[in-house]
């Protein structure tokens, strides 16, 4: 017989099933531990879907701000209609927090001083939405065992998206806005743009945006803004919410524009029978070359003493009534006045592009563009040929088939000027010109003489000149 005694000790010896205990406080542990991690691991995905969600609502939203007077309008009701059709994320319910519009943002990645956010009312003012998303997610894990209430947890996404144009392809010059965004400027008129003897900017005035190529290490600075102007294809885009602006010299800058003619002064001799430098199809410029041949004519004395039928054929005058297009046409086709199909008349003038467009298809037509059958070789008027006697025309002609139209960004330049060295100016339009005579680039004179042909927008742009972007900011 076992006496209580021995019964009290073998029971306090006795080690049979003392790891339950432990097995089930870890399993506790364990348990919480797992819920905690898929909360988070859930926590994590969703914010990442929201973030996404956000950036795809901000971009529909920016694309609605061209600044239009019902762009905000138009933004909220892309936004509401994209979160109604994909209201959730992950099973989880998705509510935007806010919705907010900006004229501007911080030059750095700060967040947006929400005291700048602009009235609904100011529309056309909207360039940047912020888009915040929000949603609540049940959790497996008790909160309350780690101090919190409620047994959801809150994450959100934020995103930050703008609309724009970005324009490619296109010579680096801006020109003072002098009404061609206005209708002032008719289509047609000839306008002179000068460069300032100074670095300020104004009325009349041209000047050079900063693209220098980084792709090519043999130009830097003008050099490299100079071959950009002359080429064929600018290796450069920029966008119409802010240029550089750039100074420099503009004499050998200028002078790249002649290429255009095939005229290839110094120090641009060897740019003439380079192809990515070629002529246009019609280079007139009814000049007599007392100062030497075609390939270096000279503005500033070629011209001298110019002939009833030299100034003719130079397409001078101040807009289209101010030139005399059909005696262009006589003294440069024979005497022969232009075809009645053409459809031209006193009271329906063409513009000097016009006639240039026309004067390319007969030479077109011709089986080679320096045959003796090409129109444009005879007559020969003063030494002169309308088609390049000078430059590399191997090169696809559909490549330079309207060389002589550039276009150039247009900007505000206020009443007391506008500094050449200025950051981020905004581009108020993009113009085409068609250029109707040689650029003058001797000592202080630098001028640029084109026919206003319109303002290029991406719909009416060819080439695709001009681009709309939405670009997503943060």
């Amino acid at each position: 017989m076992i006496d209580d005694n021995t019964m009290l000790r073998r029971f306090r010896s006795d080690e049979t099933g003392v790891v339950l205990p432990l097995v089930a406080m870890s399993i506790v542990v364990l348990i919480g531990g797992a819920a905690l991690a898929i909360d988070i691991s859930r926590f994590y995905a969703t914010q990442s879907s929201l973030q996404k969600a956000a950036d795809a609502f901000a971009l529909a939203g920016a694309a609605e701000l061209d600044g239009s007077a019902d762009s905000i309008d138009r933004a909220k009701l892309a936004v509401n209609g994209l979160m109604a059709s994909q209201n959730t994320v992950d099973g989880v319910a998705v509510t935007p927090s806010a919705i907010r519009f900006y004229s501007s943002l911080p030059a750095d990645d700060t967040d947006l001083d929400t005291s700048t956010a602009l009235a609904e009312t100011a529309q056309a003012q909207a360039r940047f939405i912020e888009v915040r998303t929000q949603a609540n997610l049940t959790t497996v894990f008790p909160l309350e065992l780690v101090g919190l209430n409620g047994t959801a947890m809150g994450t959100g996404g934020v995103a930050v998206a703008g609309f724009g144009n970005v324009f490619c392809r296109v010579v680096p010059l801006f020109a003072c806005d002098d009404g061609y965004t206005n209708g002032s400027v008719a289509v047609g008129k000839e306008v002179i743009l000068k460069y300032p003897s100074g670095n300020t900017f104004n009325s009349g005035n041209f000047g050079f945006l900063d693209a220098v190529d980084t792709t090519d290490t043999s130009a830097n600075g003008t050099k490299s803004v100079a071959k950009q102007i002359g080429g064929l294809n600018p290796n450069v885009c920029f966008s119409t919410r802010g240029v550089d602006l750039r100074t420099g010299n503009p004499s050998p800058v200028v002078a790249a524009v002649n290429f255009r003619f095939g005229v290839y002064n110094p120090p641009y001799a060897s740019m003439n029978n380079n192809a990515s430098y070629p002529p246009a199809r019609v280079v007139r410029k009814g000049y007599t070359y007392t100062g030497g041949q075609a390939c270096n004519a000279n503005p500033a004395q070629d011209t001298v003493n110019a002939t009833a039928a030299q100034q003719a054929l130079a397409m001078g005058g101040d807009g289209t009534s101010g030139w005399d297009w059909l005696n262009y046409w006589k003294v440069g086709h024979g005497g022969a006045a232009p075809p009645s199909s053409y459809g031209w008349s006193t009271t329906t003038p063409p513009t000097r592009h016009d006639v240039y467009l026309k004067e390319k298809a007969e030479a077109l037509a011709a089986t080679d563009l320096r045959s003796p059958g090409d129109p444009l070789s005879s007559p020969k008027i003063n030494g002169e040929l309308a088609r390049p006697e000078c430059g590399n025309t191997s090169v696809n002609p559909d490549l330079y088939d309207d060389r002589r139209t550039i276009y150039m960004a247009i900007v505000t330049c206020p009443a007391g000027g506008l500094n050449g060295n200025q950051s981020n100016v905004p581009v108020v339009a993009t113009a085409k010109f068609f250029i109707t005579r040689p650029a003058a680039s001797q000592g202080s004179d630098n001028t640029i003489y084109g026919e206003f042909q319109g303002l290029s927008t991406p719909s009416n742009t060819s080439n695709q000149i001009m681009k709309d972007i939405v670009v997503l900011y943060r």
